[in-house]
């Protein structure tokens, strides 16, 4: 817990997790298997250029 401050005067106080919580690890990880998925589609070759 900490306190900013303001002219001398205790303005807000703010709690500051080490963990982040489990919904935003869960919209991280998504996101990252989005990025993933995109950019596996695009590494692979394509069935068209194969035939050539």
């Amino acid at each position: 817990m900490g306190f900013g401050t303001y002219n001398g005067r205790v303005q807000r106080s703010f709690l500051v997790t080490p963990v982040p919580e489990p919904g935003t690890v869960v919209l991280m990880l998504a996101g990252l298997d989005v990025v993933g998925g995109a950019a596996r589609r695009l590494a692979a070759p394509s069935a068209i250029n194969q035939s050539r």
